[in-house]
């Protein structure tokens, strides 16, 4: 935020959500007005309990159109922060924007006797069960 021009002490006020609310979509539709985006504003609403009519009625809206079978939920590869344990999108990181989650293929090995060198002690301990280490390539032709 500071790099948007606000001091700290117009920053400390947005750990209220409402806040958000109430500060920003001014900002962004005075913006886009200074752009020269032409809107009729009087159709601007706000979907949270702020206007819970409103909300109500998107929520319905997006509840009948999924029985309708007109929207579904989907999945989609994301990258995800360990350090935050969520999902991590590009406009969300100070580095490495545009880096995309990278598809590796598992490959499956199953142990068999006799046991490479160093692995005779790891047999021991799964002794009666099949052991499989499992490799992860993002060139799965040169396995």
């Amino acid at each position: 935020m500071q790099s948007l021009g606000f001091t700290d002490e117009e920053i400390l006020p947005f750990k209220d959500p409402i806040y958000w609310l109430r500060t920003l979509p001014p900002m962004a539709k005075r913006d886009l007005i200074n752009f020269g985006l032409k809107v009729d504003w009087r159709r601007s609403f706000i979907t949270t309990d702020l206007n819970p009519y409103y909300d109500s009625f998107v929520r319905w809206t997006f509840n009948k159109l999924r029985r309708l079978n007109k929207i579904q939920y989907g999945e989609r590869y994301t990258i995800y922060s360990p350090l935050d344990q969520q999902a991590c999108m590009d406009h969300d990181r100070s580095s490495g924007e545009g880096n995309k989650p990278l598809e590796y293929t598992a490959i499956k090995i199953k142990l068999m006797l006799p046991l490479p060198a160093g692995l005779e002690e790891l047999y021991g301990k799964l002794e009666g069960q099949d052991a499989f280490l499992v490799a992860a390539t993002l060139r799965p032709e040169t396995m």
